[in-house]
Order: C-alpha cells, then structure tokens, then sequence
C-alpha cells in the first residue's frame, strides 16, 4: 500500500489491522498515520509493530497512545521507545507499563520519565526495576513517588538508592518503606539518614534491619528512634551495637528493652551501659540477663541495681558475676538472694562472699547451699555462721566440710547441729575432729555418728573415748572401726562393749586385737565371738586364749577356725576339745594341725572324724596317723579319702586296712595306689574288693599284680577291669590267665592288650575268646599273632573279623589260614582286604572264595592278586567282576586271564578296561572278545589298541563297535586295519573316522574305499588326506565327494590330484575349489581338464591360477575360455600367456584381454 492508501484508511478499517499486518508496515506509512487512525490500533496490532517503527513513532502519535495501547507493548518495544517519545506519554498511558516493561526500559528511559509520569508508577510497576534503574531516578522523580507506590519497593530496588536519594525521602515515604525495602538499604543509606526520617522509623522497619545495618546508624539517629520503634530490636541487632551506641540509649529507649533483647548484649556491651540505664532496666527485662551479660558488669552497676533487680537476676545471671561483684554486694542486696539464685553461684564465687553478707542469707537461701559450695568455704567463713544457719545445715552439706573445715565449727555451732545432719559426717570430716569436740558429743550424738564417721576417728580419739560413750556404741558402729583404730582401744573400755556390738567384730578388727586384748575379753563376751571374728585370730592370739576362753567357744564359732588359727593349738588345747568341738573343726582348721597334734588324737577323737574333715588332712598328714587311730576310722570317713592321701599311706598301712574298710574304697581311691602298695595287699583285702572298686584299676597297680593275686581274681572281678588295667598285664599274667577267665573278657578288654600281649596268649585261651571279644581285635593285634595262633582261630571267630581286622595281616598270616576259614570269612570283611593280604593267596583259597566273596574284594585286593591266583579264575568267578574290580588290575594280569575267563566278563565289566590294561591283551584276547563286549569298548580303549592288536580284530568286532569308540582311533591303529575290515565298516561308522585316523589308513585302504563310504566323507576328514592318499583314490570315489568334502582337500592333497582324477572332477566340484586349492593344482592335473571342466571355473575361481597353469593351457582350453574371465585376469596372469595361446584365441577373448 501506498503511503497515500494507508491514510485513506477509515478508523473501522484501522480497528481490522491484526499483528500480523501490523508487523508489515513501514516506517513511512507508520509517519501517515494520523492521531485519530493511531488510536484505532488494537492491542495485537500493537504488538505487532516492529522496534524500527516504534522509533519511527512522532512525539504527536505518542502523546495520543492509550494506556491499552502502552501496557500491549513488550519490553523490547518500549526499550526502543525515544525518551522524547517516552516523555510524551500521557499519565493515563503510563499507568499502562507493567513490571515487565518497565524492567526493560533503559537508565536513559528512567531518568528522563517526567515527576508527573513518575508519580502514577504504581507500587506494581516500581518493583519491575532493578537497582540500577532505580539509581537513575532524579532525586525529583524520587519526591513524586507515591507512599503507595514506594510500598512496592524491595530490597532490589533500595539496594540501588543513593545516599542523595534517601536524603530526598519525606517522612510519609519513609514511612511507607516495607520490611524487604529496608534490608535493602546500605549503611551508607543508614548513616545518611536524618534524625527527622528517624523518628519515624516504625518497630516492624527496625526489625528488619540487620546487625550490620543497625550498628552503621549514627547515635544522633538512634536516639531518635521511638520507644515503640526500639521495642522491634531484636537479639542479633542489639548484639551489633557499638558500645558508643548503647551508651547513647536514653533511659525511656533502656526501659522498653525486653528480655530477650538485652540476651543478645555482650560483656563488653554490658559493661558500656550507664547506671542510668542499668537504673531504667525493668525487672522482666533484667530476667533476661545470663552470664554473658553480668561478667560485664561493673561494681558501681551492681551497687545500683535495687532489690526488686536483684531479685530478677536469673540463675545465669548469677553464675556470671565476678568474684569483685561478689564482694561489692551489700548486706541488703545479699538479704534479698534466694536459694535459686544462690545455688547458682560456684564454690569460687561463695568463696568470695563477704563473712558480713554471709550471715545476711535467709535460712532458707542458706538450705540451698550445695555440696561444692560448702566446700569453697573457709574456715573464716565456715566460724561465722550463725547458729541459726548451723542449725538448718543438712547432713549432706555436713558432709561436704573438709576436716579443716569442721576443725574451725565452733563447739556452739556443734551444739547446734541436729542428729540428722551428724548423720553426714564422714571420715573426711571427723579427721578433722579434735578430742575436745569429740568431749562434747551428746550420747544422742554419738550414737548419730555414721560408720565412715566412725572409721575417720583418729587414734586419740579412739583413746579418748569414755567408758559411757563406749558403752552406747552400736553393732554397725563398731564394725567400721579399723583393727588399728581397735587395736588403740583400751582394755577397760573394750570390755564395757555391749555383746551386740563384740558380735560385730569382723575378721580384720579381730586380727588388730594385742594378745593382750584377746586374753582381757570376758567370757560372755568370748561366747558371742563370730566364726569369721575367730577366723581373724593369729595362732599367736590363739595361744594367748585361755582354757576358760577355749570352752567358752560355741561349737558354731569353732567352725570359724582355720589353718592358720589351729596352727597355734598346743596338744594340752587340743586335748581340751571336746568331742563336739572336734566335729566343728572345718576342712581349714584340720589342715593346720601339726603331725604332732595328729599323733596326739585319741582314738575316741579319730572315731568321731567326718569324711570331710579327713579329706582335709595333708599326705604327710596322713602318713603320721597311727595305724591304732587309722583303723578306728569310720567307713563313712574312709570314703572321703582323696587320691593324694591314699597316695601318702605306707606299705604298713595299707596292709594294715581291715576288710570292712577295703570294701568301701572308691575307684579313684584304688587308682592312686603304686604298684608296691597293690603288691603289699594281702589275698583277703583283694577278695574285700569290690567291682565298682576295680573299675579303678590302671596300668600302674596291675603292673604290681603277682600271678597268685591274679589267680585269686573271681570271674566278676575279671570281667570289671578296666581297659588300662588290662594293658598293665605282664605277659606272665596274661600266660597265667585261666581259660575261664579268658572266656569273660570282653571285647573292650581285648582291645585293649597290646600286640606282645596277643602273642603272649596260649591257643587254648584264645580260642575261648567269644565272638564279641574277637571283635575287640584290632589291627595291630591282629598283626602280631602268630601263624600258629591264626590257624587255631575257629570258623565262628574267623567269621567276625572285621574288614579292618583283616587288613592288619601279612601275606605270610594270610596264607596260614585253613580253607574253611576263608569259607568263614564274611563279604563285608574281605572288603578290607589290601593287596598285601592277597599277595599271600594260594589257588586253592583262590579256588574256595564264593561268587560272592569275589564280589567284595576291592581294588586294592584285586591289585595283590599274582598272576597264578589269575589263571586260576573260574568262569563263574570272572563272571562276577566289576569295572571297578577289573580296572585294578594290572596289564600283567590282564595278559594272564584266560580267554574262557575274559570272555564271561560282563559288558559292564568290560567298561573298567583301562588304557594299560587294553594295551596289554594279547592278539589271541583281543580276538576272543565277544561281538556285545566289544560294542562297549570306549574310543579311550580303542585308542590304546596298536596296529597289530587292531589287525588281530574280527569283522565282526569291527562292526560291533560303536561310533562314539570309534571317534577314538587314531593313525596308530588304523594303519593296522585290513581292507576286509575297512570295507566293513559302515557309513555311519565311516562318518566318525577323526583326522588321525584318516591319515592313517594305508593306500590299499584307500583305494578300497567304497563309493558309498567315500559320499559319506565330510571336508574334515577330506583335509586330513595326504597327497599320496588323495592320488590313491580311484576317480569313481572321488567324484562321490560331496562340495563341502572337495572344500576340505588341503593343498598338500589337491597338490596329489593326478590327471585323470582331475578330468574326473564334475562341475560341481569345480565350483566349489577355492581360490588357494586352485592355485596348488599341478600343471598336469590341468591340462587334464576337459573344456567343459575349464568353462566350470568362475571368473573369481580364474583368479585362482598361477602363471604356470596359465601357460599349460591347451589351446583347446584357452579357446573355452569365457570373455568375461579373460577380462577379469591380473596383469601377471595375462603376461603369462604364450604366443600360441594368444593365437587360439577369438577376436572377442583377445578383445577382453587387451581392451
């Protein structure tokens, strides 16, 4: 359109223009367009203009542009817009922008903007700009920001603001700044702020500024800011002031701090404080105070703070003042403190506590005090509390006071003590006690005192103590008395201790008692003596004890007595004990008896002995007993002899047992005595012995057993002998052994003889043996019997050897034994039978051995066998074999077994042929095997048979065997195949041939091979044949060859083919030649070829020839030559024809060839 056209255009036409035609327009048309045609344009026209006609825009056209219009425009288009443009907006158009498109207007744009455009930008719009943008705006745009508009700040925008700018903001504006406005503002900004702008400040804009923000705002300002406004601290802002800046805080600011304000001051903060301010503090405020804050504080602060303050101080707050505060707390200030608040304080700040504010505490702070508190107190401190105090101390803060402490308690502050608190009192403090103190306790305090108070006394206390406090000394008070603080008791006021209190004597305290001591003790009070008291006595303070004394003991305390006290007893003592007393002694206290004492026990004191008490007696203890008081011993107290004890008796005294007293000797008893002491038994303690006695015999005592003692044992007695009794048989004993008494042994007995002794036994004892006993043989005894005694063995005994048994015997034992023993002689033993018993085998044992019995042999037996016990097989017997049997032997037997033998063996038999074993067989055995053993023969067999033994094979064999037996031929044993065998074997058999196998066979092989065979050969076995073998095959076998066969001839082999073969060759076969067979062809074989043979090969196959079989060519054959082989040949290939080829050839082959 032309420009002409384009104002021609009525207003409803302008209404139809769309953003597509808009973006079409031209700068020139868009100058045409008049003010009223301008305002037509919708919103997508609009935005359809192009930034060029944007700038194309006249100042007239822009003043008529319709907030509709303006807020339709993108960024890039208002970007574009010129300022003289831009400044001719309406008010109405520019409350048009939005954020967007004021975010893309440029620093220019921004600055150039008129105050009244500035002043309708909406809070909306100004947060469109960036903080650059926001630095372009005139310090008169920024005056005509609304109060609204400035709400739409953020801390983007004010992060842009210059100090001028701010300095520019009224009240209302500043007023009107939100919380994300004011985190934006720098602390420039903030220190550019007058004292007018901060006073208006509200509490929410002072919440928002940060630390670093509040810190840079000049006291000037800051004591400006409202009551209201400082209330909106927080503990991080407060926590960044300066110290000037606290110390410029008025009194009205100071007072509305709140208490997790004032938390977030420092020390150093604290300490800047005025005490004006410290003055203004509210009490809820000063709650908020914790160490941190008070460690700051200062002595003159603390001097103002007033009891309601002092009161409000929290736990915290307490903890952290310093020792110098401590010290500058009035007596006012200390009078006011709580037990909370006083229990806050460490043992260091109590330490400081001045004695005149000390006693100013309440009681009731005073009942606070802790343990480390008291503690911290010194003894200046600890002798000016009051009674007051003193009497509401409580036991534990009493035990809490080091003995230096308690030294400096007054003895007004101890009257006024109550019996709870002496209750607390421990060694730590009564140490510390002076006698004088120690003087002044009440009965009724005395009795308070603990058992560690107690065993704190020192020694000169223990002296001091009076007949009357000694009196009222409880059980569980005398019993924490160490034996040195008893050992300082005196003697007159020990025996004023009440028997309760003598019963609490432990062991220890008993020990510490002088002789002197022991012997002043009242009878009533020796009565009450405990068994663990008399347990502590020396065998000094024993022998110090009076008769009196000694009878007054109960028979219970006197079990109480041990070793080392019975040490100490003189013989008169003993004498003394009565018959009760003797039975109280323990195990202890009659170990310490001295041999002379046990010399002096009276038969009556022996006959009351108890078996423990005698099996606390010592060996050498026991030895000193005499015989007179040993035999008076009860039979119950025997039985509690130890083996040690009845190890120590003499050859005197155990001759000297009565019978009734061996009868009850235990096992173990009888276990411990030596061979001499079993010697010196007479016949009649041996008949007293019972079996369960017996069973304790060992290898030691029977090795003392004459053979009259060993004639004397009963058959019960015999048959209870333990296995190590046995083993100390002598052989004189064992020869001396009656048949009777053999006939009860047992096998667990037998088993237990060794060898020697075996051989020891007569035949007439051995064959009274019962089949259980033989069964106790083992293979050691077993071994060492004699030829003699092994063939005295009867068929019943012979029947129970074990496999195991058997295995112990020498071919020499072995060959003794009858032929009705080897009949006796179970499957199951002969299965331990090794090859060192077989070696021993006659044929005549041979020839009894059941079919059964051969079954059971194993390899190792089989193994053993000599070649005579092989020829002497039966059928029957080799009928039985088992692979496993038959592949233990060696080749040497297997060459030994007779073909009648060879060929019972079953197929499964045949299976256990091993590779020497099958190379072993003689032509003749080999010839022997049945058609159905054959068939099992595996290819491992075959492949161990050598060319002879293959030759020696029936046609029959052969075609017996099995493919997979086959594939285990190789060279070695087809070079002994005859051309009878070859042409029996099959095609399937054919197929199986390996690669060693076909190398193998003889050209005679070949050549018989048969057409049928010769279709069945596969390229492997076509690959295998050499260029001999290959020449060797007639022409009506090798055309049966199949492709993929011809494909395996190597090219040694095709190398072989002669000239009629290779005339023979059909097309097929041709075509299937590689390149590299074709290459090794002889010349000869070549030119043997007929023409259609020549027209066979493929142009790639033609590629194949060397020059040579170029050359050799007929002209016939060149003539035959195919066009497109011809053009296909190598350079060196067509050099290579002759001038009589070339004159053979057409136009067209020569064509090929040159063209």
């Amino acid at each position: 359109m032309t420009t002409a056209q384009v104002g021609a255009l009525t207003t409803m036409a302008i209404r139809g223009i769309g953003s597509v035609q808009a973006s079409g327009l031209t700068t020139a048309q868009m100058a045409k367009f008049s003010t009223a045609q301008l305002k037509q344009l919708s919103s997508l026209a609009i935005r359809g203009l192009s930034t060029d006609n944007i700038v194309a825009l006249t100042t007239a056209q822009a003043a008529e542009l319709s907030s509709r219009q303006v807020s339709a425009l993108s960024s890039s288009q208002v970007a574009a817009m010129e300022t003289a443009d831009l400044v001719k907006l309406s008010t109405i158009a520019v409350k048009g922008l939005g954020k967007t498109q004021v975010a893309g207007l440029t620093t220019g744009q921004v600055a150039a903007l008129t105050t009244a455009q500035t002043a309708v930008l909406s809070s909306l719009t100004l947060s469109g700009l960036s903080s650059t943008q926001v630095a372009a705006l005139t310090t008169a745009q920024i005056g005509a920001l609304t109060s609204i508009a400035i709400k739409g700040l953020t801390s983007t925008q004010t992060a842009g603001l210059t100090t001028a700018q701010v300095a520019k903001l009224s009240t209302a504006q500043i007023k009107a700044l939100g919380v994300s406005a004011m985190k934006g503002l720098s602390t420039a900004n903030i220190v550019a702020l007058s004292t007018a702008q901060a006073a208006e400040i509200s509490s929410k804009q002072v919440a928002a500024l940060s630390s670093t923000q509040v810190a840079a705002m000049e006291t000037a300002d800051l004591v400006k800011l409202s009551t209201v406004a400082v209330k909106g601290l927080g503990r991080t802002q407060v926590a960044g002031l300066t110290t000037g800046q606290v110390a410029a805080l008025t009194t009205g600011q100071a007072a509305v701090l709140s208490s997790v304000s004032l938390s977030g001051l420092s020390s150093t903060q604290m300490a800047a404080m005025t005490t004006a301010q410290i003055g203004a503090l509210t009490s809820i405020s000063i709650k908020g105070l914790t160490a941190t804050q008070t460690e700051g504080l200062t002595t003159a602060q603390l001097a103002k703070l007033s009891t309601a303050q002092i009161k409000a101080l929290g736990s915290s707050a307490m903890a952290g003042l310093s020792t110098a505060n401590i010290v500058a707390i009035s007596t006012a200030q200390a009078a006011e403190l709580s037990s909370v608040q006083l229990k806050a304080l460490s043992s260091t700040q109590m330490a400081a506590m001045e004695t005149a504010d000390l006693v100013k505490l309440s009681t009731a702070a005073f009942r606070g005090l802790a343990s480390d508190q008291i503690d911290g107190l010194s003894t200046a401190q600890v002798a000016a509390i009051t009674t007051a105090q003193a009497a509401v101390m409580s036991s534990t803060m009493l035990g809490s006071l080091s003995s230096t402490q308690l030294a400096a308690v007054t003895t007004a502050q101890i009257g006024a003590m109550s019996s709870i608190a002496i209750k607390g009192l421990t060694s730590t403090q009564t140490e510390g006690l002076t006698t004088a103190q120690l003087a002044k306790l009440s009965t009724a305090q005395i009795k308070a005192l603990s058992g560690s108070a107690m065993s704190g006394l020192s020694t000169a206390n223990i002296v001091a103590i009076s007949t009357a406090q000694a009196a009222e000394l409880s059980s569980a008070q005398i019993r924490s008395l160490s034996s040195t603080q008893m050992a300082a008791m005196e003697t007159a006021d020990l025996v004023k201790l009440t028997t309760l209190a003598v019963k609490a004597l432990g062991e220890d305290q008993v020990e510490g008692l002088t002789t002197a001591q022991v012997a002043a003790l009242t009878t009533a009070q020796a009565a009450v003596l405990s068994d663990t008291a008399l347990g502590g006595l020396s065998s000094t303070q024993m022998a110090a004890m009076t008769t009196a004394q000694i009878g007054a003991l109960t028979s219970r305390s006197i079990k109480g007595l041990g070793a080392t006290q019975t040490e100490g007893l003189t013989t008169a003592q003993l004498a003394k004990l009565s018959t009760d007393q003797i039975k109280g002694l323990g195990a202890s206290a009659m170990s310490g008896l001295s041999t002379a004492n046990i010399v002096a026990i009276s038969t009556a004191q022996a006959a009351e002995l108890s078996s423990v008490q005698l099996r606390a007696l010592s060996s050498t203890q026991m030895a000193a007993m005499e015989t007179a008081d040993l035999v008076k011993l009860s039979t119950a107290a025997i039985r509690g002899l130890a083996a040690d004890q009845i190890d120590g008796l003499s050859t005197a005294q155990v001759a000297a047992i009565t019978t009734a007293q061996t009868a009850v000797l235990s096992s173990s008893m009888l276990g411990e005595l030596s061979s001499s002491q079993m010697a010196a038994m007479t016949t009649a303690q041996i008949g007293a012995l019972g079996t369960l006695a017996l069973k304790g015999l060992g290898a030691i005592q029977t090795e003392g057993l004459t053979t009259a003692q060993m004639a004397k044992l009963s058959t019960d007695q015999i048959k209870v002998l333990g296995s190590s009794a046995i083993s100390g048989l002598s052989t004189a004993n064992i020869v001396a052994i009656s048949t009777a008494q053999a006939a009860e042994l047992s096998s667990t007995q037998v088993s237990a003889l060794s060898s020697a002794q075996v051989a020891a036994m007569e035949t007439a004892d051995l064959v009274k043996l019962d089949t259980s006993a033989m069964r106790g043989l083992g293979v050691d005894q077993v071994a060492g019997l004699t030829t003699a005694q092994v063939a005295a063995l009867t068929t019943a005994q012979a029947a129970v050897l074990t496999d195991i048994t058997l295995s112990g015997l020498s071919s020499t034992q072995m060959g003794a034994m009858t032929t009705a023993q080897i009949g006796a002689l179970t499957s199951r033993s002969l299965r331990g039978l090794t090859a060192t018993q077989t070696e021993g085998l006659t044929t005549a044992q041979m020839a009894k051995l059941s079919t059964d019995q051969i079954k059971a042999l194993g390899s190792s037996a089989m193994s053993g066998l000599g070649t005579a016990s092989i020829v002497a097989l039966t059928t029957a017997q080799a009928a039985e074999l088992s692979s496993v049997q038959i592949a233990a032997l060696g080749s040497a037997q297997m060459a030994a077994m007779e073909t009648a033998d060879l060929v019972k063996l079953d197929t499964s038999a045949i299976r256990g042929f091993g590779a020497d074993q099958v190379s072993g067989l003689t032509t003749a055995q080999v010839a022997a095997i049945t058609t159905a053993q054959t068939a099992v023969l595996s290819s491992s067999m075959m492949g161990e048979l050598s060319s002879t033994q293959m030759a020696a094979m029936t046609t029959a064999q052969i075609g017996a065997l099995g493919t997979l037996a086959l594939k285990g031929l190789g060279a070695t044993q087809t070079e002994g195949l005859t051309t009878a065998q070859l042409a029996k074997l099959s095609t399937d058999q054919i197929k199986v041939l390996g690669s060693s196998a076909i190398s193998g066979l003889s050209t005679a092989n070949v050549v018989a091979i048969s057409t049928a065979q010769a279709a069945e050969l596969s390229s492997t076995q076509v690959a295998a044949f050499s260029s001999t073998q290959i020449a060797a095959m007639e022409t009506a076998d090798l055309v049966k060859l199949d492709t993929s066969a011809i494909k395996g001839l190597s090219s040694t082999g095709i190398a072989g083919l002669t000239s009629a073969q290779a005339a023979a060759l059909t097309t097929g076969q041709i075509t299937a030649l590689s390149t590299l067979q074709i290459g090794n062809i002889s010349t000869s074989s070549i030119v043997g070829m007929g023409t259609a043979a020549i027209q066979a090969f493929t142009t790639n196959q033609m590629g194949g020839f060397n020059s040579q079989q170029i050359a050799a060519l007929t002209t016939a054959q060149v003539a035959a030559l195919q066009t497109q082989d011809i053009a296909a040949l190598s350079d060196t290939q067509t050099e290579a024809f002759t001038s009589t080829q070339l004159a053979a050839m057409s136009t067209a082959q020569l064509n090929a060839l040159f063209l």
